[in-house]
């Protein structure tokens, strides 16, 4: 009985649609689970894919779970690390564009416990009260370091090429994980909130907005350095409260409407591709 036919990587399966249609764009992914959450059309990735399948090659390096940190900074005792395999891709491939996807879980960190660890009890009303902005900062400042690598790589190996990269939106703490049959992962935020004391489901949104806040000012910081040719999606205020799949994570229809506001940057960074309209819901 033959053997079935080992599954193609994704680097083999890019790098055998680059030869058989070499005037698509190339489009090199990394990050974290808002490019790769493994269900059906609930990352940014899958949406675009699902809409544009024939208008570029794709390499999807992303994993969930990933940091910014993990993904562009040397991790001692491990070995071959992932910024090694993207210095590889680098390497051996020419891209039109780079997307990325980072920071997010650097700042909440495994099981919440980073954010956990900046959350003060304040008794006030203001959102920032609640936050330990400097050790906030200081995080933030690994996660502009790892980009900075990124930026790095992309100069010696890509001089010229774009860097897109976005901002999340803003999460609604509350008692939500993600759900197969049962609870798998999450939530992150809400019972750290709760174990502060922090139980008003408005200032619990605020302390969230106040941290995704800073964080966007630090990219858009990166973007306005001159010559960096990088480039924030401002995905802020685009996933509606009805559309959460979990506590973090838009649902399909949330990722749609996110995925949306990457096209413009698609068509700027390759031109002639991505030119049908992009739907105004899923299908």
């Amino acid at each position: 009985m033959p053997r079935p036919p080992i599954p193609e990587t994704r680097e083999e399966i890019f790098a055998r649609r680059s030869r058989s249609f070499p005037r698509l764009p190339r489009i090199l992914t990394e990050g974290d689970s808002w490019f790769d959450l493994p269900f059906p059309g609930r990352n940014i990735i899958d949406q675009l894919l699902s809409h544009y399948p024939d208008n570029a090659c794709w390499l999807r390096l992303e994993r969930v779970g990933e940091e910014a940190t993990q993904m562009f900074l040397p991790q001692a005792g491990k070995g071959i690390s992932q910024v090694d395999h993207l210095r590889r891709m680098l390497q051996k491939y020419t891209f039109h564009l780079l997307l990325i996807s980072a920071g997010g879980n650097d700042v909440i960190g495994t099981d919440g416990n980073f954010f956990g660890s900046i959350l003060r009890k304040a008794g006030t009303n203001h959102a920032a009260d609640y936050l330990d902005m400097k050790k906030l900062d200081g995080k933030l400042g690994e996660v502009m370091d790892a980009y900075d690598v990124l930026l790095r790589l992309r100069d010696e190996h890509q001089q010229g090429r774009p860097v897109v990269a976005h901002v999340y939106d803003y999460a609604i703490p509350r008692n939500r994980p993600v759900r197969l049959v049962f609870p798998v992962k999450g939530p992150w935020l809400w019972p750290h909130l709760q174990t502060r004391g922090v139980t008003a489901p408005k200032l619990q949104r605020e302390i969230v907005r106040v941290m995704i806040d800073r964080f966007a000012d630090r990219l858009f910081a990166l973007e306005d350095r001159p010559g960096s040719n990088f480039h924030v999606v401002d995905t802020r205020n685009k996933v509606r409260d009805d559309e959460w799949g979990d506590e973090i994570h838009p649902s399909g229809d949330g990722f749609h409407r996110v995925a949306g506001e990457f096209v413009p940057w698609l068509r700027r960074f390759c031109p002639g591709s991505f030119g049908a309209a992009w739907p105004s819901r899923v299908d």
